[in-house]
């Protein structure tokens, strides 16, 4: 005899293979970086919304099938040799690599440098030395290449399912495809809403009926 538990594992298994189905193609990013423990916490980030390729700079060659490039951590030094056209380095080589193959390339910045992304030619700042960074980033942005923080890279991360937050939001109404005891356990409300085509299983049902809880279908008559 196949047991309620068994059921609702083998339905939330259908339904998470059915939603990686429904998900959208990740684009190709090819992700250059200096092997530095913080562009590793940032090429996970980029993992979740992106078809990745990631490759240290001391990485000979350019892998094939990629049109956009991803420098993290850039510094002074490959933002001056780039704007010069000096390939001298590993990262400068490869930034020239990819300019003559006409990738679309991205400078993720440095904290250090980070300040650059917000200025502009001839600004408020006096300082002669800041200036010339200045224009070597105006420099590259007439070669095509975008300043961004990583943020504008990585889009916004959804809300957590309900199934892996510690709490339930306090509201009546549920956004999930399907409805499991574990949902209703920790639900806070005396009633569910739901859209017609999500499904309850079993056990949600029994938990709901324990703690008195009702479980309506928006639109229609109670579930």
């Amino acid at each position: 005899m196949i047991h309620q538990e068994e059921i609702e594992n083998v339905v939330r298994e259908v339904l998470r293979l059915i939603d990686y189905e429904k998900q959208p193609k990740k684009s190709k990013l090819l992700v250059l970086h200096q092997e530095s423990e913080k562009s590793f916490q940032q090429i996970d980030r980029l993992k979740r919304y992106w078809d990745l390729k990631q490759i240290p700079f001391s990485y000979h060659g350019i892998p094939s099938g990629f049109q956009h490039a991803v420098f993290l951590e850039v510094g002074q030094d490959l933002l001056v040799k780039a704007a010069l056209g000096i390939a001298d380095s590993p990262e400068s080589i490869h930034f020239s690599k990819l300019m003559y193959q006409e990738y679309r390339v991205d400078f993720v910045l440095d904290d250090h440098l980070s300040w650059i992304i917000e200025s502009v030619e001839n600004g408020t700042n006096e300082n002669k030395y800041l200036q010339k960074l200045v224009q070597y980033k105006m420099q590259l942005q007439d070669f095509g290449v975008h300043f961004y923080p990583l943020s504008a890279i990585i889009p916004n991360e959804k809300i957590s399912s309900i199934t892996q937050s510690d709490t339930i939001r306090d509201q009546h109404t549920l956004p999930e495809t399907l409805l499991t005891k574990e949902m209703v356990e920790k639900w806070k409300m005396k009633s569910i809403h739901i859209h017609p085509k999500t499904i309850i299983t079993p056990l949600a049902r029994d938990i709901a009926k324990e703690k008195g809880i009702t479980i309506k279908f928006m639109n229609q008559n109670e579930g």
